[in-house]
């Protein structure tokens, strides 16, 4: 398909500017010091686990986060970038 200013991969490079400039944007409003002080990411993804209806995901969560809670906050907000 051609259109009038980009092909097909100029638009697909658009998006994926525009996708990473988003998420440097979330970045830069991310409360840090809630998120890795007072571990607010973690808890929250805690409470959403916990309601969960597969069981996996709650026994996941419990083996793989909330022992590590710290890293794992590093982990998902450097991934962000």
């Amino acid at each position: 398909m051609q259109t009038i200013w980009l092909g097909g991969a100029e638009w697909l490079a658009v998006l994926r500017i525009g996708l990473g400039l988003w998420w440097l944007e979330s970045w830069r409003h991310k409360d840090r010091k809630g998120w890795f002080e007072r571990g607010t990411g973690i808890a929250w993804a805690a409470d959403i686990a916990g309601k969960h209806r597969w069981g996996v995901v709650r026994t996941g969560f419990r083996r793989v986060v909330e022992p590590r809670p710290k890293l794992i906050a590093y982990v998902v907000v450097y991934a962000e970038l």
